[in-house]
């Protein structure tokens, strides 16, 4: 990669370029396509130029062209990083009805119901998006306690429940409790969900309430 172009005293931008015989013009199109040997070229066939970066920041030299090479991407290439950790946030409704047993999310059955529902974004291993769905269903009173259960969204059938085949588990299923002004008191506020194609991510729910 390298840094590709200078500005003049009106902070107007310029790109270095230079002919086959290295005689370097300025222009301010940017419009530029890599040629056989992976250098970018614009129409006329002149070489964008820059400043190599991959051993830090370059010295640059003002008013200079000095240290200047042709941009080659033969060599960059780009590597995914799947979803190790998220933060789920959220304020729950202290009034939401108690849902039994039998139809809560972490059933997953057709007639699940649940109290409030969001959607993440994960990647995974190949940096394709996964998207997860969360549901939050109230379980009880006094003390106030609830479930937190995640599903990979590409298994839900048309109407959400069931996420593949009735009754399987989902990603991770985590029981929650708050206290008497509606902070968190499970501990710890962490769960672990192993990320379709991907690697296994923590994820902090400690900022729900």
């Amino acid at each position: 990669p390298c840094e590709m172009c200078i500005r003049d005293s009106k902070g107007n931008g310029f790109f270095i370029v230079t002919d086959a015989g290295g005689t370097p013009y300025m222009t301010r199109a940017g419009s530029f396509v890599k040629n056989g040997s992976q250098e970018l070229v614009n129409s006329a066939g002149f070489y964008l130029m820059g400043y190599p970066i991959q051993n830090g920041d370059p010295a640059v030299v003002a008013n200079s062209l000095d240290g200047l090479e042709r941009i080659n991407l033969a060599n960059v290439s780009y590597e995914a990083t799947p979803t190790t950790s998220g933060t789920l946030k959220g304020v729950l409704d202290s009034n939401a009805t108690v849902i039994a047993p039998g139809v809560l999310p972490s059933d997953n059955v057709a007639g699940s119901t649940y109290s409030s529902k969001a959607s993440i974004v994960s990647y995974d291993s190949l940096g394709n998006k996964k998207f997860l769905d969360v549901y939050m269903a109230k379980t009880g009173t006094a003390p106030d306690t609830w479930q937190a259960v995640v599903f990979d969204q590409s298994t839900a059938t048309a109407g959400g429940f069931p996420y593949g085949a009735a009754g399987s588990p989902a990603l991770a299923t985590v029981p929650l409790a708050f206290g008497p002004t509606g902070q968190l008191t499970t501990a710890p506020a962490t769960f672990t969900v192993a990320i379709p194609g991907g690697s296994t991510a923590t994820i902090d729910f400690s900022q729900v309430s």
